[in-house]
C-alpha cells in the first residue's frame, strides 16, 4: 500500500498506510438509499457507520478508503475535513461536477460528494 504524507498523532510522526480491501464509511445517523448501489458497484469489503466528521480523518489516516455522501452538507461540516484529507493525498469530488468542491462565503451548502483514499477508484 502506498504512503503519501506524514502527520502527527499524539506527538508521533505517522505515515498513512491504506490497508488491503475496500473499507467504506457512512453516516451513523443519516442513512442514504443510494449507498447500497454504491457498495455493490465498488465491491466494498467492509462498511462501518461512523458519526461526525471523523470519517474524513479515518480516510486521511488510512483506516478507510471511501466516504460517499449523496445529499448536501453544510460547508462547515465539510471544508476542514476536506483540507485534512487532501493533505494526506485523498480526493474529494462533487458528484455533480466530478471536481473538488468550491467553498464560497455566500454558498453555505456543499453538494453530495465522494471522499476516496489515494489510488482508490470509484465506479
Amino acid at each position: 500500500s502506498a504512503s503519501y504524507c506524514v502527520y502527527r498523532e499524539n506527538g508521533q510522526v505517522v505515515t498513512p498506510q491504506w490497508h488491503e480491501g475496500r473499507i467504506l464509511l457512512s453516516s451513523r445517523s443519516h442513512p442514504e438509499p443510494q449507498l447500497a448501489a454504491f457498495i455493490n458497484r465498488n465491491r466494498i469489503s467492509d462498511h462501518q457507520r461512523v458519526g461526525s466528521s471523523i470519517k474524513f480523518c479515518w480516510v486521511a489516516s488510512g483506516r478507510a478508503h471511501f466516504y460517499p455522501r449523496f445529499g448536501p452538507l453544510r460547508a462547515w461540516d465539510t471544508a476542514a475535513g476536506d483540507g485534512v484529507a487532501r493533505a494526506a493525498g485523498c480526493k474529494l469530488i462533487d458528484w455533480q461536477t466530478g471536481l473538488p468542491p468550491e467553498y464560497e462565503y455566500d454558498k453555505p451548502w456543499t453538494p453530495g460528494f465522494c471522499l476516496s483514499a489515494p489510488d482508490s477508484i470509484v465506479v
